[in-house]
Order: C-alpha cells, then sequence, then structure tokens
C-alpha cells in the first residue's frame, strides 16, 4: 500500500484510513512529495518509527546544498486477528499529532 506524505496529510489516512486485512502480510511504502516527515509507529502492530521520509530535492546553490534522492519508508507486517475491527491512530514526528495525523484500520 502506498502512502503519499505532503504538507500536511497522509494519503490514504488522513481523509480516509489505511484499510489492511487481519492475518494477511502486508507492505506500507511512504513516500514524501513535498518536504520531510516522520511516521510514529503503530506498535501494537509491530510497525516500527521512522524520523525521515522526505522528498527528492535538486539543491539550492545559493545556500550551499546539493540534491538529495527521495529518503522512503517501508514497513512489511501482518496485522494479527485480535486487531481486527479496530482502529489505530499514527502522526508525523516532525510536524506532530495536531498538524498531521491519520489512522489504520483492520479488516
Amino acid at each position: 500500500i502506498n502512502v503519499n506524505l505532503v504538507n500536511y496529510s497522509f494519503t490514504p489516512g488522513t481523509n480516509s484510513p489505511i484499510q489492511v486485512t487481519a492475518g494477511a502480510s502486508t507492505t506500507l511504502v511512504f513516500e514524501s512529495t513535498q518536504g520531510t516527515h516522520g511516521f510514529s509507529g503503530i506498535s501494537p502492530l509491530g510497525i516500527g518509527i521512522s524520523n525521515n521520509i522526505s522528498a527528492a530535492t535538486d539543491g539550492d546553490p545559493y545556500y550551499g546544498s546539493g540534491p538529495h534522492p527521495a529518503v522512503t519508508f517501508t514497513a512489511t507486517f501482518i496485522p494479527p486477528e485480535s486487531a481486527r475491527g479496530q482502529t489505530f491512530n499514527f502522526f508525523c514526528t516532525v510536524h506532530g499529532a495536531g498538524l498531521m495525523s491519520g489512522t489504520l484500520h483492520v479488516n
């Protein structure tokens, strides 16, 4: 499942939950197309934290910064049957829960 991050939302996740199935191996790929973000993780599902999910940049020679490639975060997990019907909250570790958050629902 590809999750796009921009200022200030996860798609899917913010306006509609990320939908996963209990018992099925699931891979989430978080990719930013605008700025640098993070992912708080969802510890009950065994999904870790990332503090550096960033879009590719061309750099800025005026400030002496060079280009850098995009940095993505991939998490593979199997939602347990015990999580069926539950919704889990997550947020951007850079912008904070008040500005950028989302949900994941286990079917």
